[in-house]
Protein backbone atom coordinates (compact mmCIF):
# COMPACT_ATOMS: atom_id res chain seq x y z
CA UNK A 1 0.00 0.00 0.00
CA UNK A 2 1.31 3.42 -0.91
CA UNK A 3 -0.09 6.36 1.03
CA UNK A 4 0.23 9.86 -0.39
CA UNK A 5 -0.32 12.93 1.78
CA UNK A 6 -0.71 16.48 0.55
CA UNK A 7 0.72 18.33 3.53
CA UNK A 8 -0.83 21.66 2.51
CA UNK A 9 -4.44 20.44 2.43
CA UNK A 10 -3.82 17.31 4.58
CA UNK A 11 -5.56 15.26 1.88
CA UNK A 12 -4.74 11.54 2.13
CA UNK A 13 -4.81 8.96 -0.66
CA UNK A 14 -4.11 5.25 -0.29
CA UNK A 15 -3.43 2.97 -3.23
CA UNK A 16 -2.99 -0.80 -2.84
CA UNK A 17 0.05 -2.28 -4.57
CA UNK A 18 1.07 -5.90 -5.01
CA UNK A 19 4.72 -4.90 -5.42
CA UNK A 20 7.00 -1.89 -5.06
CA UNK A 21 7.84 -1.77 -8.76
CA UNK A 22 8.30 1.59 -10.44
CA UNK A 23 5.37 0.81 -12.76
CA UNK A 24 2.96 0.24 -9.87
CA UNK A 25 4.27 3.26 -7.99
CA UNK A 26 3.75 5.44 -11.09
CA UNK A 27 0.21 4.07 -11.43
CA UNK A 28 -0.43 5.06 -7.80
CA UNK A 29 1.08 8.53 -8.41
CA UNK A 30 -1.13 9.02 -11.46
CA UNK A 31 -4.29 8.05 -9.55
CA UNK A 32 -3.30 10.27 -6.61
CA UNK A 33 -2.76 13.27 -8.87
CA UNK A 34 -6.01 12.65 -10.76
CA UNK A 35 -7.84 12.47 -7.43
CA UNK A 36 -6.24 15.62 -6.03
CA UNK A 37 -6.92 17.54 -9.27
CA UNK A 38 -10.60 16.62 -9.00
CA UNK A 39 -10.53 18.39 -5.62
CA UNK A 40 -8.66 21.43 -6.93
CA UNK A 41 -5.27 20.41 -5.51
CA UNK A 42 -2.14 20.57 -7.71
CA UNK A 43 0.84 18.50 -6.57
CA UNK A 44 4.16 20.30 -7.13
CA UNK A 45 6.60 18.47 -4.83
CA UNK A 46 7.13 15.04 -3.35
CA UNK A 47 9.02 13.95 -0.24
CA UNK A 48 9.70 10.23 -0.24
CA UNK A 49 11.98 7.44 0.78
CA UNK A 50 14.35 6.07 -1.81
CA UNK A 51 12.93 2.72 -3.02
CA UNK A 52 10.85 2.89 -6.19
CA UNK A 53 10.54 6.67 -5.78
CA UNK A 54 14.22 6.94 -6.73
CA UNK A 55 13.87 4.79 -9.86
CA UNK A 56 14.71 6.28 -13.24
CA UNK A 57 11.09 5.86 -14.34
CA UNK A 58 9.73 7.74 -11.35
CA UNK A 59 12.28 10.56 -11.45
CA UNK A 60 11.78 10.96 -15.22
CA UNK A 61 8.03 11.28 -14.61
CA UNK A 62 8.69 13.92 -11.94
CA UNK A 63 10.85 15.93 -14.37
CA UNK A 64 8.37 15.54 -17.25
CA UNK A 65 5.61 16.94 -15.03
CA UNK A 66 7.74 19.86 -13.80
CA UNK A 67 7.59 18.58 -10.24
CA UNK A 68 10.27 18.27 -7.58
CA UNK A 69 11.23 15.42 -5.28
CA UNK A 70 13.24 15.36 -2.06
CA UNK A 71 14.36 12.15 -0.39
CA UNK A 72 14.57 11.30 3.28
CA UNK A 73 17.86 10.10 4.68
CA UNK A 74 18.17 6.31 4.81
CA UNK A 75 16.47 5.01 7.94
CA UNK A 76 14.68 8.30 8.60
CA UNK A 77 10.97 8.33 9.22
CA UNK A 78 8.95 10.66 7.04
CA UNK A 79 6.68 12.92 9.11
CA UNK A 80 3.11 11.73 8.99
CA UNK A 81 -0.15 13.56 9.47
CA UNK A 82 -2.23 12.69 12.51
CA UNK A 83 -4.98 10.24 11.47
CA UNK A 84 -7.43 11.91 13.84
CA UNK A 85 -7.00 15.18 11.92
CA UNK A 86 -7.67 13.66 8.52
CA UNK A 87 -9.70 10.48 8.99
CA UNK A 88 -12.80 11.89 7.27
CA UNK A 89 -10.83 12.92 4.16
CA UNK A 90 -9.05 9.57 4.13
CA UNK A 91 -12.22 7.54 4.47
CA UNK A 92 -14.07 9.53 1.81
CA UNK A 93 -11.28 9.53 -0.76
CA UNK A 94 -12.11 6.23 -2.50
CA UNK A 95 -15.69 7.36 -3.13
CA UNK A 96 -14.57 10.85 -4.13
CA UNK A 97 -12.12 9.75 -6.79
Amino acid sequence: MTIFVDHYSQFLFAHPQSSTSAAETLEAKSKFERCTRSHGILIKKYHADHGSFASAEFTNNIRTNNQEIKYSAPGAHIKTVSPSDTSEQFLNCPEAC
